[in-house]
């Protein structure tokens, strides 16, 4: 093999300070070799001062609110793919339960980047639901309270507007274990049996479309009836529950082909005595 090929042996024979230059040279003009650099130097420090750097950059991010244009918008999705990788495969080995804070912080920053850079390719939304998964493999190695951690699965599935905690439940699933879904159920439970508050509904930017649909208050009502559906059989899923998942559907739901379709493949459950059982049957 050439000795002007460009792999880890050929450069590495350069020496540290060679190369050292180079980087400085490379890095000149390059916000992003810059940032990826300093976090290395961060990380060669210890893992404490990562997650400082990382706390820190992700604050950056979501304070900012200038709009990212084309020209900008490959390394801003750059940057943020940047944190990720520092997050996963330099703290989580050494510090899972720092790693799960700064995924989590990394996650909640979603809506305040989709606010200011066109994702109509959907790239930027691949790193939010790329990084989403991690949490499988490292909640379970974290120090979480269950409690605590199907509070916080709560408050984030509430106010879910771009999808970025889609998913959530399920990934968490073996770490919540059967205690932590029974909590989540029950917060789920709690909220279905509030009444609406109409007036702080009044106060939503989408009011006016809402009433077009056909009355504020009946909208309202259909919506939380979705929501409430859609955790309680996300949860169902989770626990490997097929009753609680199909009993969340209506005998009308179940004559539908698609949702009959759908309790078909929940290990064959079929609603006993009703005509909602054979509406799936056939």
């Amino acid at each position: 093999m050439s000795k002007k090929t460009l792999n880890t042996d050929n450069l590495e024979a350069l020496g540290a300070k060679k190369l050292a230059d180079l980087l400085i040279e490379v890095c000149t003009g390059s916000a992003d070799i810059k940032r990826r650099l300093r976090l290395e130097l961060s990380h060669n420090l210890g893992a404490s001062e990562l997650v400082h750097a990382i706390r820190k950059r992700l604050v950056t991010l979501r304070k900012s609110n200038s709009f990212v244009g084309w020209r900008k918008r490959k390394a801003l999705i750059k940057d943020i793919d940047t944190q990720v990788v520092m997050i996963v495969e330099k703290i989580a080995p050494e510090d899972p339960s720092s790693a799960f804070e700064l995924l989590w912080q990394f996650i909640e920053i979603a809506p305040f980047i989709y606010e200011r850079v066109d994702d109509s390719r959907g790239d930027v939304g691949d790193v939010f639901q790329s990084a989403i998964l991690h949490f499988e493999a490292i909640a379970p190695l974290a120090l979480l309270s269950v409690e605590a951690l199907a509070a916080k699965v709560w408050n984030v599935i509430q106010d879910n507007g771009y999808g970025e905690w889609d998913g959530i439940i399920g990934i968490l699933s073996d770490t919540l274990g059967a205690s932590g879904l029974d909590q989540l159920r029950q917060h789920v439970e709690d909220f279905a049996a509030q009444s609406i508050d109409v007036e702080a509904e009044q106060q939503d930017a989408i009011l006016f479309l809402r009433e077009l649909r056909g009355g504020h208050a009946d909208y309202a009502a259909e919506r939380k009836e979705r929501f409430v559906q859609s955790c309680l059989q996300e949860i169902a899923a989770a626990a490997g529950d097929t009753h609680a998942y199909v009993a969340q559907y209506t005998p009308n739901d179940l004559r539908r082909k698609d949702v009959a379709t759908s309790a078909r493949q929940r290990n064959g459950y079929l609603p006993a005595s009703s005509d909602a059982g054979a509406a799936v049957v056939t």
